[in-house]
């Protein structure tokens, strides 16, 4: 669905403000951020995938030990980058105005996880998600003002969702 990419999205706008942000695909999953610099140049980190490197630097700022191993650019060879377009990830329409409003992250929140359990409990299809996630998303466009507005529209999206 791309919901994941959109959530870092997310996040970089929440840690460093307002600014650029995209995503793009990379099919073997070895990059995992693009760094454009004004003098024209980009920084590229490459890791093998895996949560075990975000996990250890949660627990443990100081990373001291090699937790994944380096990439070996030669066993790599060529790398492929591929547009996220709107039609095979439909998400991908709301990125620009949730990065604007990124406090309406919440009912996105609330809408994805409602809808990721409905399709583990088999309710509804994979394509699913997504039509639910953007339906709650215009149906819900108020901006949380405090805390307490957070909790309140994550709970009315919750209940709308799951039709109680």
């Amino acid at each position: 669905t791309m919901i994941n990419k959109m959530f870092e999205l997310l996040e970089a706008r929440w840690l460093f403000g307002e600014g650029n942000y995209d995503a793009i695909i990379e099919t073997k999953s070895l990059i995992h951020a693009l760094i454009d610099f004004k003098d024209g140049s980009t920084t590229a980190h490459f890791a093998h995938a895996s949560m075990q490197l975000p996990i250890a630097f949660a627990i443990n700022q100081k990373m001291q030990e090699n937790i994944l191993g380096h990439v070996n650019l030669l066993k790599v060879g060529s790398l492929e980058f591929r547009e996220i377009t709107t039609d095979r990830y439909p998400i991908w329409r709301i990125k620009d105005e949730l990065l604007k409003n990124h406090t309406r992250g919440v009912v996105v929140n609330a809408a994805n996880e409602v809808a990721i359990e409905r399709f583990i409990n088999k309710e509804i299809g994979f394509m699913d998600i997504s039509k639910i996630i953007l339906d709650a998303y215009e149906k819900f466009d108020e901006l949380p003002k405090n805390v307490d507005d957070v909790f309140a529209i994550d709970e009315r999206v919750r209940r709308e969702i799951r039709g109680v």
